[in-house]
């Protein structure tokens, strides 16, 4: 399984009693933000339940060398919205539809999927949508080898543009339990300091 190496991207990181959360900051005011549970679970969805957005801007006053370890990633969504969009009051667009604008052939449109897809590679993340979205010791190891959950964030807006989770991001790998506390741990890793 390939991990990636970041000699060229800034991280901070920081922890509750239950998270680890690192950021990457990459161009275009986009920063990728990874939120970690400290013990293994099977759904790392329930971090989304209980997480402190509020606090999540506060959480990265300063940069501290960090040796960071994260899998490729590719992972494709894809969601019908008939029923999203019903629940919001466009019952009607699916039943009835006055669409006489674009023919006069009788029309009522079928289905409305939304599909969208995430790359984590050597050169950052690409993500793409289409519709037819109390502290802890700092880590000196930052490893993606259990469930987590991440979020593309706009910088100036602090708008999340994607959100998601990863449930076995190493699959030919055992689950690590415990969190690596020491860097030389990551052997197949780099250790890459951050300037402050």
């Amino acid at each position: 399984h390939h991990f990636l190496d970041f000699p060229s991207f800034s991280i901070n990181s920081s922890g509750w009693f239950y998270f680890q959360v690192a950021k990457f900051p990459f161009k275009s005011n986009v920063s990728f933000v990874v939120i970690v549970p400290n013990q293994y679970t099977r759904n790392p969805s329930h971090v989304l339940e209980n997480f402190p957005y509020k606090q999540l801007c506060r959480l990265f006053p300063r940069e501290v060398p960090t040796t960071v370890k994260i899998p490729k990633i590719k992972l494709d969504y894809q969601l019908e919205l008939n029923k999203v969009l019903s629940q919001m009051g466009l019952q009607e667009l699916f039943t009835s539809p006055n669409l006489q604008k674009i023919t006069d052939e009788p029309l009522f449109v079928s289905s409305v999927q939304h599909q969208s897809t995430m790359e984590l590679k050597e050169d950052g993340v690409e993500a793409s949508a289409a519709t037819s979205v109390m502290l802890s010791r700092s880590v000196s190891v930052f490893s993606l080898d259990r469930p987590f959950v991440f979020i593309i964030f706009e910088d100036e807006t602090g708008i999340p543009l994607f959100i998601g989770s990863v449930q076995n991001p190493n699959p030919s790998a055992a689950p690590q339990i415990q969190e690596p506390q020491d860097s030389r741990e990551a052997t197949d890793a780099n250790k890459y300091h951050v300037p402050k």
